[in-house]
């Protein structure tokens, strides 16, 4: 925004959120491109040792992917919480007016972007992990 007193923008809360949302949108895009590239090697694999091999890089990827996203997660939700508690702020309008329309199916999805998709994906990736060196998944 820009101000009176002279010409340069200054940072506002509501600029760090949209910073912040778009940034968390993209570490979980390219999460999700590091878990599907995962699966389609660990599925095409044609030996044990590649199938462990990709399943380790795999995994030890996407954790430190998956952590990426839960930083900028919960720097996304201390942001919504403060502008939540601002009055007049757009948010706070738009958080009042979604509970008072009572909407089926209406609640919040930040969470499942944040942690449960990544942690439920990284699972996956270990489980397969102890099937394949257990021999119970074979190429």
């Amino acid at each position: 925004m820009k101000t009176p007193e002279n010409t340069e923008e200054t940072w506002d809360l509501s600029q760090e959120r949209v910073f912040y949302e778009n940034l968390l949108a993209r570490r979980f895009d390219f999460f999700l491109v590091i878990f599907s590239l995962v699966v389609a090697g660990a599925v095409t694999a044609d030996t044990k040792g590649e199938l462990v091999s990709v399943l380790i890089v795999g995994l030890v990827l996407s954790l430190l992917m998956g952590f990426a996203v839960y930083r900028i997660f919960t720097k996304v939700i201390m942001i919504l919480r403060i502008l939540h508690r601002t009055d007049g702020h757009p948010v706070k309008i738009m958080g009042i007016k979604t509970k008072e329309a009572k909407w089926p199916l209406s609640f919040p999805v930040n969470d499942i972007f944040g942690y449960i998709v990544p942690i439920f994906c990284n699972l996956v990736l270990f489980v397969g992990l102890l099937l394949a060196i257990c021999n119970v998944w074979k190429p």
